[in-house]
């Protein structure tokens, strides 16, 4: 996603980051708005949840989760 973010122009493009990782904290979301920011990017808004992994992380995503994520993609299609 770096890379891609890197190569191609976003200057006054509408972005909604989500991200969702077993192992991660969200900081992948962090560091992506920032570079699409600097790259002229809209970014309307942001999301991210843990997952499940196969070792870890068994109730993930919850209930909760799973309907944050629903609320999150129905605020970011609003506009």
């Amino acid at each position: 996603m770096m890379k891609f973010i890197d190569n191609n122009d976003f200057k006054s493009r509408n972005i909604a980051l989500f991200g969702t990782s077993g192992g991660g904290e969200g900081k992948e979301t962090e560091v992506m708005e920032i570079m699409l920011l600097d790259k002229g990017a809209i970014v309307k808004g942001k999301y991210f949840c843990q997952g499940r992994f196969w070792f870890g992380n068994k109730d993930k995503p919850s209930n909760k989760d799973l309907d944050d994520t629903k609320n999150f993609a129905k605020n970011m299609i609003k506009g």
